[in-house]
């Protein structure tokens, strides 16, 4: 739906929400994943949210985690060099690359080998001027921003998620201007990984056909389903923890959070 969501009756239970955001609401999705007694059912799937209907939806299920796929803040060095320099002093002696990343950056580099893209020099800033906004929205009228996962939100880097589970993620991003070829090889691509998370979550996550087929033309939806599983992991501390030498940074310039790397083991029924 074009900018907003059917109503839902008042969910019991617990729940997580996955956010794709985009730096408009097209490109921008949603997962809700209601979990019972070990397993979960996708409750909604929608695109093409504004930040109302991303509040609203948050709302309707107020003890939901959400994980949101987009930076929760920039690079302290990056910050403090633009400071010390607008206020008229010199240009600060730092490297490139600490302008450029953060702390999360640099552990999700460590970790599985690749650098997310940097929010100082990225397009994927004008996405992190979004979530500033909606994070102080979802925290509400003069509450403290937490960036580092223990609140309501978490920071999400799909890709990285299914680098953590194992699943191979090139290929299924669909870029702008693409021919009819490059479509059909990413709808093989995402269609593959779908069926791969439906067989192995088969036993915890009711996924209709509707939403398979829906996931499998979209990754806006499905980097929202990805989004909403890894809001499942740390609600049920399953993820990685921050490392306590990057806790500062992480207050301050987000963390990217992890799952386990054992696949799915977080979301078998116990």
């Amino acid at each position: 739906m074009a900018g907003g969501r059917p109503d839902l009756v008042s969910p019991e239970g617990s729940a997580t929400v996955g956010i794709d955001l985009a730096s408009q609401p097209k490109g921008t999705a949603a997962c809700v994943i209601e979990w019972g007694t070990g397993a979960g059912r996708i409750a909604e799937l929608a695109e093409n949210l504004t930040d109302s209907a991303i509040v609203d939806l948050v709302q309707s299920w107020p003890a939901a985690k959400v994980g949101i796929d987009a930076p929760f803040g920039w690079p302290i060095a990056f910050v403090h060099t633009l400071t010390v320099y607008s206020a008229g002093s010199g240009w600060p002696e730092v490297g490139e690359k600490q302008l450029e990343f953060r702390a999360t950056d640099r552990y999700v580099r460590t970790m599985l080998g690749r650098w997310p893209l940097s929010v100082s020099t990225n397009y994927i800033a004008y996405i992190a001027f979004r979530c500033a906004g909606l994070l102080t929205q979802l925290a509400g009228p003069g509450e403290v921003v937490d960036r580092t996962g223990a609140g309501q939100a978490v920071e999400v880097y799909p890709a990285a998620a299914l680098g953590q589970w194992g699943i191979a993620s090139s290929g299924y991003k669909l870029r702008s201007g693409a021919t009819e070829a490059a479509r059909g090889f990413r709808r093989e691509t995402l269609g593959g990984i779908v069926r791969e998370i439906r067989e192995a979550g088969a036993a915890w996550l009711e996924m209709s056909e509707i939403d398979a087929r829906r996931l499998e033309e979209s990754d806006d939806l499905f980097d929202a389903l990805v989004a909403a599983l890894v809001a499942r992991a740390v609600a049920v501390e399953r993820s990685l923890p921050i490392p306590p030498e990057h806790l500062a940074a992480a207050k301050a310039e987000g963390w990217i959070h992890l799952p386990i790397g054992e696949r799915f083991a977080h979301f078998r029924p116990v």
